[in-house]
């Protein structure tokens, strides 16, 4: 898979992503020289189930979604991937190979790791290593209270938590899609999702124009919501996922 557009490498790369800037100085060192920014174009597919990774997408502004999907059912999102996080866990496991799909459902920027220097980076480092290992056990956690939350939570929790982690995952209060992606995601109605957000947007808590709902009362939005963005939340932070904010505006 290729990228139109890849931008050249950098000598002085710098990166908002947060799980690179949670790396020691050492660590970072040694992989910034085989990144390469290149832009994220929206349904831009990253992985494709059954299929060899060939690239690893540290993703810096933008958003990505990680679908399950059967032929009966179409997809469903299990995950997203933003600034906090990467592509290419097969990887980090061992396998090589894409077990879901991940396409861009934001726009943005990322960087980009062939997949053969990633595996031999995350041999020689061990800090690596456990990075990106501590990131597979936060997305698990994610994954796992997101099937909670939409088997057991009421319509009107699942949408704001959705929106408080695009939110989170964007670093910005305008998350730039559509109520029929996010219905699509959350495996419901298009209906479903306008009503509750029209019902935010009387309240003053988001506003809206074409396709962008943006966040004008974020502690509005928390107190009226499920546990399960908290939850989340608390496993990114308690694993230095999220404590890498600051060394991020450093670099």
């Amino acid at each position: 898979m290729t990228d139109e557009g890849a931008e050249a490498r950098p000598e002085a790369l710098t990166t908002p992503n947060l799980l690179l800037a949670a790396l020691p100085e050492a660590e970072w060192a040694l992989i910034r020289p085989h990144l390469q920014r290149v832009p994220l174009r929206r349904k831009q597919v990253l992985e494709e189930p059954r299929t060899e990774i060939q690239h690893v997408y540290f993703i810096e502004r933008g958003l990505a979604s990680v679908q399950a999907r059967t032929q009966a059912d179409g997809a469903h999102g299990v995950g997203l991937v933003g600034r906090f996080g990467m592509t290419g866990l097969g990887i980090l496991l061992g396998t090589r190979r894409a077990t879901l799909r991940v396409s861009v459902q934001v726009p943005g920027s990322a960087l980009r790791l062939g997949a053969e220097e990633a595996a031999r980076l995350m041999e020689a480092s061990a800090t690596l290593r456990r990075t990106g290992l501590s990131y597979i056990q936060a997305l698990m956690t994610q994954s796992a209270q997101l099937s909670l939350c939409n088997a057991r939570h009421p319509m009107k929790h699942r949408v704001r938590r959705w929106l408080l982690l695009a939110r989170d995952w964007l670093g910005e209060d305008e998350v730039c899609v559509s109520h029929q992606l996010i219905a699509d995601l959350l495996g419901v109605r298009r209906a479903s999702v306008s009503e509750q957000i029209e019902c935010l947007e009387s309240e003053g808590i988001v506003s809206q124009r074409r396709a962008c709902i943006t966040l004008r009362d974020r502690a509005a939005l928390e107190a009226d919501c499920c546990e399960c963005h908290r939850l989340v939340r608390a496993e990114y932070r308690r694993l230095n996922l999220l404590g890498a904010e600051r060394a991020a505006e450093d670099r």
